[in-house]
């Protein structure tokens, strides 16, 4: 009788060592799980840029409008400051000049188009970053007619955008569509440690009066402007 209560009291023993066991894991387990979790943030880009959805405002902005339409690329410009805090990189394009709306320029010219800006979020020590489209970027069609509303880059010959948008392209049937990039420009980085940033672009807020109309309507227009920006 002794022996079997010694028995029965060991095992109460063992099987209490192996509960406490179980859930001395579980309790690690859960402390580890807890400490990996990966963690989501988010930050906003703004960009300070003009603009503009409708005739007037574009050439209000403006101190070149031309026609006319693409040709090869010529140059990648990369853009950066003395703290290195700052990158941007943007193509340069050879545009043939059919006519001066307004402004006089050469008869072919050498078109910036902004492509993408660097932007860098840290927490935790964790550096995150990531190239983000600039929502007037589209690669030119040189098969295709455009309306640019320019400016000039100063200290150079390169013309660049008066702003977002700023090229208006000529369909096969004379109609015309505002370009910019619709595309969701958000990016999500990851870093090693499973945590992510998400970068969220500043969307273009365009009141489109353009898209739709005929280029003849739109010529028209424009010139009309630009006669009341120059007697103004």
């Amino acid at each position: 009788m002794v022996t079997q209560l010694k028995n029965k009291k060991g095992i109460m023993a063992v099987g209490i060592l192996c509960v406490a066991i179980l859930l001395l894991f579980y309790y690690n387990s859960e402390m580890n799980s807890g400490q990996n979790v990966s963690q989501h943030y988010s930050t906003t880009i703004t960009a300070d840029r003009a603009t503009f959805g409708d005739l007037k405002g574009l050439v209000g902005i403006s101190d070149f409008v031309v026609s006319g339409h693409y040709e090869d690329q010529i140059q990648t410009v990369r853009n950066t400051n003395e703290s290195g805090t700052y990158y941007s990189e943007g193509n340069t394009y050879r545009f043939v000049v059919e006519d001066n709306l307004l402004g006089s320029t050469p008869a072919a010219i050498e078109v910036y188009i902004p492509h993408f800006s660097r932007h860098t979020a840290t927490v935790h020590e964790i550096a995150f970053q990531a190239d983000i489209d600039e929502p007037h970027y589209l690669e030119p069609d040189p098969n295709k007619q455009y309306v640019l509303f320019l400016k000039k880059v100063p200290g150079t010959d390169i013309y660049s955008p008066s702003s977002a948008p700023f090229q208006i392209e000529i369909e096969a049937d004379r109609s015309v569509q505002l370009m910019y990039n619709m595309a969701d420009l958000n990016k999500t980085i990851k870093a090693n440690n499973g945590d992510s940033m998400l970068f969220i672009a500043e969307p273009l807020h365009i009141d489109d009066r353009i898209s739709g109309l005929k280029f003849d309507v739109v010529l028209e227009q424009i010139k009309s402007e630009v006669v009341t920006k120059i007697e103004g």
